[in-house]
């Protein structure tokens, strides 16, 4: 194995830098994972941790927080605190807490807390297996040797859970231990395990010693996430690239330098640049941010999920947020690498929009009608041009004219409303005509090219099309032109599109189900004679004849019906 982390781990401890040797030990058993360099691992984290307050709070609410904000600031050293508290909570919360610590790199003691949890942890419902999916992909994936015996330990220690639970933990449990069985055995030379010992000795003897300060060690940023710049000549043309990032030209100048170092990351952004790629390529593409795009992320990374990550161009473009706290906040919004950034999810404080580090984003899904208001009616407004808010409950009455201004809106474009929420789901029966048409006679709505409703597939009944037949002809009336107005149903979607003030599509899914026609059919109740001029149905050749025959005597004296 190469001597060079170790040498800077000696370095480090020589002069009492817990921290920096932590992290240096780290790296070095990554590249040779090794039982006695985990070992070492150990008993450094240990020392570090004796001069670190445990993570509390007076309340669950905020002790969740004041974990997530201290696991958000990536440090090496803060890991066995976390762990500590780690199953203090509800289970959402634990869960939570188990993907964010999972997610970072391997770590000897990340597959210690893994086998902690196969022995002890209560968290059985069906609810938790994929947290248990987690659990195992560490244990495989982690390569700490010693969790060869630790399994097998950790399953006999196993007394909860119920029956479904007890079968698939021993299934998983066998298909680990013959993945582990695999592995192969890693010894160090003679003179690597001497300067192992060695270092033990350095830790020993500051064991002895006094606590370190917890200030300095707390000041230690994570390395890999300070920035992914690199140095020198590279750093400037990734800064050159946030300060303009719509200038292609910089990308590539950019990605040649990178192609020259050696960095992976020069190959995607040139393959990006190149628009539309043949599956081979595209195949490339996917595999380098497989394998590269969560270091890529650099110091964005504790402040986006690890799902629905988007590169474009060589960088992040689409992301949800996990910004929970005031100081995970502020420390993001001092972050240039926003900058590439178009598309967020997940923004609970819509206000986050005006920071300047969110200025290029042009898209974003809100968790609530009031964040639509807050932006809508704010008298500075953002470049958003399409806005999906997850959230289809009835405006409150103090919200609507705030979001009629639209002063905060003035691009806005495309409106998307459903009843998913973050957290779970609040399903109304119906997404009712008289909740939303109104938006469309605003200033807001008269801006807007489509608005949807998406509704939720349990409970879904569809809009109301005589409320938005009225709506979208005084749009028509006032501009000269209507937005699409389209009514989504998850898994049986029909969209009712507004073609102009009177003229109205219906889109044939592709895959029609039983369902699709009864909900359709209610979207036309209420409809008379002169709301709309004709209704145009799109793939009509995917139409059940019985359905097409329900849908014709509906219409009949109301409206023209066109079979496309």
């Amino acid at each position: 194995m190469s001597s060079g982390a170790l040498r800077i781990a000696a370095e480090a401890l020589e002069e009492a830098r817990r921290a920096d040797a932590l992290d240096a030990l780290l790296e070095a058993w990554r590249e040779t994972p090794a039982v006695e360099i985990a070992e070492l691992i150990d008993r450094l984290s240990a020392e570090i941790d004796r001069a670190l307050p445990p993570i509390g709070a007076k309340t669950q609410k905020g002790l969740h927080e004041a974990w997530l904000d201290t696991e958000a600031q990536g440090r090496a050293v803060d890991l066995p605190r976390l762990a500590a508290a780690i199953e203090r909570g509800n289970g959402p919360m634990i869960r939570e807490r188990f993907d964010r610590l999972f997610q970072r790199p391997r770590d000897p003691r990340v597959s210690t807390l893994a086998l902690r949890l196969c022995a002890s942890c209560v968290a059985t419902r069906s609810v938790a297996f994929p947290m248990w999916t987690q659990i195992f992909k560490v244990l495989t994936d982690g390569r700490d040797v010693r969790a060869r015996a630790g399994l097998e330990g950790a399953a006999r220690a196993r007394r909860v859970g119920s029956p479904t639970f007890m079968e698939m933990f021993h299934k998983r449990e066998k298909e680990v231990a013959e993945a582990m069985a695999a592995w192969p055995e890693v010894t160090l030379d003679g003179a690597t395990l001497e300067e192992v010992t060695r270092l033990g000795g350095l830790v020993d003897a500051l064991a002895r010693g006094p606590a370190p300060d917890a200030a300095e060690i707390l000041a230690t940023r994570a390395k890999a996430r300070v920035s992914n710049a690199g140095t020198g000549d590279i750093a400037a043309l990734f800064a050159m690239v946030y300060e303009a990032p719509d200038d292609d030209a910089r990308r590539a100048v950019l990605a040649d330098a990178l192609e020259e170092a050696g960095d992976p990351r020069g190959e995607l952004i040139h393959l990006q640049l190149r628009g539309p790629l043949p599956p081979k390529l595209e195949r490339q593409v996917k595999k380098l941010v497989r394998e590269h795009g969560k270091a890529w992320l650099g110091p964005l990374e504790p402040y986006v999920e690890a799902r629905d990550r988007v590169f474009a161009r060589g960088f992040l473009e689409e992301c949800t947020l996990r910004i929970r706290t005031k100081q995970a906040r502020a420390r993001a919004e001092a972050l240039p690498e926003w900058a590439t950034v178009r598309t967020v999810r997940g923004v609970t404080d819509a206000s986050i929009l005006h920071a300047p580090a969110f200025r290029h984003v042009r898209a974003a899904t809100l968790e609530s009608s009031r964040e639509l208001a807050r932006l809508s009616g704010h008298d500075v407004p953002v470049a958003i041009r399409a806005l999906h808010m997850r959230d289809a409950s009835p405006v409150a009455p103090e919200d609507r004219a705030s979001i009629a201004r639209g002063t905060g809106l003035p691009s806005l474009v495309d409106l998307t409303v459903s009843p998913f929420r973050r957290g779970g789901l609040e399903l109304p029966n119906i997404v009712r005509g008289e909740d939303w048409a109104w938006i469309l006679e605003t200033p807001l709505g008269a801006r807007l090219q489509r608005f949807a409703i998406v509704d939720a597939p349990i409970y879904a009944r569809g809009i109301d099309v005589a409320d938005f037949a009225r709506a979208a002809r005084a749009s028509f009336d006032a501009r000269g032109a209507a937005p699409t107005i389209a009514s989504e149903l998850s898994h049986w979607s029909h969209r009712i599109e507004v073609r102009d003030g009177t003229a109205f599509a219906v889109v044939t899914p592709r895959n029609v189900t039983a369902a699709w026609m009864p909900s359709l059919l209610e979207s036309l109740a209420n409809l008379r004679h002169g709301d709309i001029a004709s209704l145009t149905v799109e793939r009509s050749e995917l139409v059940r004849d019985d359905d097409r025959v329900r849908l014709v005597e509906r219409v009949r004296g109301v409206c023209e019906l066109v079979l496309a």
